[in-house]
């Protein structure tokens, strides 16, 4: 339906731009996700407009710009509802919930958090993303609560790094020895080094250095510290 050189120019562009953020290119992404945007939107192409807005508002969490990374999602989440593309949905919101999470926003997440598990169906992911919300709201019955919905269903997921997590975040919530705790959180870690992802790592080792905090384990703690200084000088 959609031929010609401007398409072609737009689909390269698009794909280029994810293969840039992948790599920590933030700025050349951006411009070419802002070229795509353009030649999708001149094309009349809703479709295809949905998903680089999408990938822009990933750009936008990277470079730490969480007010237009919001607007985009948001408006994602609309386009997407109205193509019945619920995966894709789905995906936006963990988006912009995510998005909430870096940027410590986590009283927008209480606000919204029925309309988005109605309208994501329950995603595990979700469930976790509210459990550490209350977590870190130090509302442990409810954090308790929502992992544990997690849990029940985290073998359906194909994801490895959000599979430790869950089952690392349950077993830190629920009680265990300190040695098992730290076990399954360390795990999660090792995951999230593994696909390279600096917010990811540095988010497990947020939950790491309160660990090691509450059990006055000090020197691990600092250097959990360092460790994330080191990652914050990755992100560009």
């Amino acid at each position: 339906m959609f031929q010609g050189n401007d398409y072609t120019k737009a689909m390269l562009n698009y794909h280029r731009s994810a293969s840039l953020t992948f790599v920590g290119n933030l700025m050349e992404a951006l411009n070419c996700a802002l070229e795509a945007k353009e030649l999708f939107a001149e094309q009349l192409n809703i479709k295809r407009l949905a998903y680089i807005l999408f990938q822009m508002a990933i750009i936008y969490d990277h470079r730490k710009e969480f007010s237009k990374s919001e607007v985009l999602n948001l408006r994602c989440i609309k386009l997407f509802s109205d193509l019945n593309m619920n995966d894709a949905v789905n995906g936006s919101y963990n988006n912009l919930i995510w998005s909430y999470i870096c940027s410590f926003q986590f009283e927008k997440i209480i606000n919204i958090k029925e309309e988005v598990l109605k309208n994501t169906n329950n995603d595990i992911r979700i469930l976790f993303y509210i459990s550490y919300t209350y977590y870190k709201l130090k509302n442990l019955k409810e954090a308790k609560k929502y992992i544990k919905e997690a849990k029940k269903n985290v073998s359906l997921l194909e994801d490895v790094y959000f599979i430790d997590m869950i089952n690392a975040f349950y077993i830190l919530l629920f009680g265990s020895s300190y040695q098992r705790k730290e076990k399954y959180l360390l795990k999660a870690y090792k995951t999230a080094k593994r696909i390279e992802t600096v917010e990811v790592c540095i988010f497990v080792l947020e939950i790491l250095k309160d660990f090691y905090k509450e059990h006055n384990e000090y020197i691990k703690c600092i250097e959990c510290f360092e460790s994330m200084m080191e990652f914050y000088k990755n992100v560009k």
